[in-house]
Order: structure tokens, then C-alpha cells, then sequence
């Protein structure tokens, strides 16, 4: 979309000041200037939402950095936290309602600094694909809504890189051509908090320190037109210290781990596309006093199979398909102790639990208003 100003006619005159100068006289009939106006982030492709990761980074930064997840929650229908909560909240659903996933692969609670940041380092990814009103047979299942971070996967031309400094951390990206079918893209980003605010985090005698590191690889290849293959991993840390010089030290740590594998495959009507992927995500509590230490940690881990299939059947009957399987792997917390005089809980032992799940829409597009 542009903006277009038309003049009628522009006259340029100059006027003789003595006998030696010349009186130049010329008239436009019309000008045209056009200003070009970038069109909205956002597009819908049916009952999804596209967002362009890449316009993103045009807009206001937020502590030196573009956050994708801090864009969503300018759209409608997304809230990113709450008065006691941090997270993705889709219509009014609880954050762990809904899947935020990385090429498919769930991601569980992906924050730091309480929700001021997301652990999504933005130039690493395509577009974000947002799920959230109109639920079909394919749909996740979650009774919020699903969100898709798409990481790069097309062929570059060259060798890139761009990175960003900011005052709380710094990350850096890369694209890394391996061939003529093949490409590796490397993100990481690092927080300086303990380095630049240490003054700061210090009270009395007690000292508190924080710091969070993220990292992102994606491998693209493309061994035929019509197939590719894309793996991607993701790691994300974070670690909370508060230490007293005489009574007591508090360590909490948490960290995400997301890996996928994915094949799609191009048909003459549509796609398919077959995801295996594995999520993990673990925390753990040190708690040392005198000559007492304490120590609680929990996990959580899933294996997922996801296959999708979209087909055009004919020009207006449109065939979407899914069959996914997911195997979970829990501890609950569980403690170990030392130096104490009291029992606890004893280690929790690993438990198990599956979930299976077939879906298929069918659409019949009857008129341009009828569908």
C-alpha cells in the first residue's frame, strides 16, 4: 500500500537582479510521490495467524532486544502473563493449556526474568504459526491454543551473521551455507547480569545472583525438489544463587532441552509431513545451611510422533489429516537430604503415561461466502 500526492503543475522561477543574469522560467504539468507502507506482520491462512519474525526486528526494542513472544501479546486474544503467572495465555486459558513449540517440538515454560524475556532468540526463526479461536480435528491437544516457532530452513545464498548487544544480554546468529543443498543456521545468546549489576545484587550481607544462556541449531537439507529435512535443537538455562557469608546458600536452576527431526514432502494438491521430536524439561532446589544441605529437583519429558497431511482433493473440497502419539516421562519432585535429623519424602520413581490421537477436517468451499 502507498501514499500517493499529486501536484497539478509546479512553477520554478528565477528573477533577473542585474543586466548579466537570466530569467529561467519552467513548469511541471505534474508530480507524483509515492511512500511505500509496510504491510501488517500478521496474516491469516485459515484458522491460523502467520507472524514474519523478521519484521519484528523493525519495531521497539524492549531492553536492547526484539522479543517475538512480547509482540504476541499485542494481538488479540493473547496475554503473555498475569498478576501471578508468566507465560503464553491464549483466550483466557492457563499458560500449560496451550503447546508452544519449536518445529513441533513442545517447549515447557520458555522465560526468564519472570516473563520479561522469552528464550526465543528471534533472527533464528522464519515466522510463528498462532492456533488460538477456531479448533479442528488437527489441532494439538490442548484446550488453549498453539503456538509454532518456524526456525530458517531456506537455502542462503551466502554466509550471514547479525547479533545484538543489549544491557541485560547479547546474542549472536549465523547462517552458514554447506553446499548447494544444505544449510546450517547457529544462534546463542548470553546474559551479563552478575558481570555488570554485581554492585547491585548485593544487600548487607547477602548476595543474589542470576544469569541465563539460550542456544539454537537448525539443520536444513534438500535432497529433492519436492522433499526436505529439517533437524533443530534447543537449549535454554537459567540459574538463580542467594548466599549469605555465614548462615546459609540457596541455588535454583531450571533448564529446557527441545530436539526434532522433520520430513516434508510436497504433493501435487498439498503436503505431508512427518515430525518426531523430544522435549525435556527439569529443575532442581539446593538448599545449604551450616552443615545441613537439602536438595528437590522434578522433571518432565515427552516423545511425540506427529504426521499431517493437507490435500486438495478438487478445486473446492479441501482434506486435512493428522495421527500423532505422545509418550510422557514425570518424576514428581523428589528430595535428598544430608545432615538432617528429620526424614523426607523419599526419591519419587519415574512415571509413565501415553496419549494417542487421529483427526481430519473436511472442507467443501461452496461460495465465495459459503464454505
Amino acid at each position: 500500500m502507498g501514499i500517493v500526492l499529486c501536484v497539478s503543475s509546479l512553477s520554478c522561477m528565477g528573477q533577473a537582479t542585474s543586466r548579466d543574469t537570466l530569467t529561467i522560467s519552467k513548469q511541471i504539468d505534474e508530480v507524483e510521490i509515492v511512500q511505500q507502507r509496510s504491510s501488517s506482520f500478521v496474516a491469516a491462512k485459515g484458522n491460523k495467524l502467520v507472524v514474519n519474525v523478521q519484521d519484528i526486528s523493525n519495531m521497539p526494542k524492549f531492553l536492547g532486544t526484539s522479543d517475538p513472544v512480547r509482540y504476541m501479546q499485542s494481538l488479540a486474544g493473547i496475554q503473555t502473563n498475569n498478576e501471578t503467572t508468566s507465560g503464553i495465555h491464549i483466550q483466557g486459558c492457563d499458560d500449560y493449556q496451550s503447546i508452544v513449540s519449536i518445529n513441533g517440538a513442545p517447549v515447557y515454560y520458555p522465560n526468564h526474568l519472570l516473563g520479561l524475556y522469552s528464550a526465543f532468540i528471534a533472527p533464528h526463526f522464519d515466522r510463528i504459526t498462532i492456533e488460538q479461536a477456531e479448533h479442528s480435528g488437527t489441532m494439538e491437544n490442548r484446550i488453549g491454543g498453539k503456538v509454532d516457532f518456524e526456525t530458517k530452513h531456506a537455502q542462503p545464498s551466502h554466509f550471514g551473521m547479525e547479533g545484538n548487544i543489549g544491557p541485560v544480554s547479547t546474542d549472536l546468529s549465523t547462517a552458514i551455507p554447506c553446499g548447494k543443498k544444505s544449510a546450517l543456521y547457529l544462534s546463542a545468546r548470553g546474559s551479563y547480569l552478575n558481570l555488570l549489576y554485581k554492585r547491585w545484587l548485593k544487600i548487607e550481607d547477602t548476595r543474589l545472583g542470576y544469569n541465563f544462556a539460550d542456544a539454537n541449531l537448525t539443520y536444513a537439507i534438500h535432497p529433492a525438489e519436492k522433499d526436505e529435512i529439517v533437524f533443530s535443537f534447543f537449549f535454554s538455562r537459567d540459574h538463580i544463587t542467594v548466599a549469605d557469608t555465614s548462615q546459609y546458600n540457596v541455588g535454583v536452576q531450571w533448564y529446557n532441552i527441545a530436539g526434532s527431526a522433520y520430513w516434508q514432502h510436497r504433493l501435487s494438491g498439498g503436503q505431508w509431513k512427518t515430525t518426531i521430536s523430544y522435549s525435556h524439561f527439569s529443575n532442581r532446589v539446593n538448599v545449604g545451611a551450616m552443615n545441613a544441605e537439602v536438595n528437590a529437583n522434578a522433571l518432565w519429558s515427552s516423545i511425540d510422533l506427529k504426521n499431517r497431511l493437507n490435500h486438495r482433493l478438487t478445486d473446492n473440497l479441501y482434506l486435512s489429516a493428522a495421527i500423532d502419539y505422545s509418550q510422557y516421562i514425570l518424576r514428581p519432585l523428589s528430595f535428598a537430604q544430608a545432615g538432617l535429623q528429620i526424614a523426607l519424602p523419599q526419591a519419587s520413581e519415574l512415571q509413565y503415561a501415553g496419549e494417542g490421537s487421529v483427526g481430519a477436517d473436511l472442507q467443501h468451499i461452496v461460495a465465495d461466502w459459503f464454505r
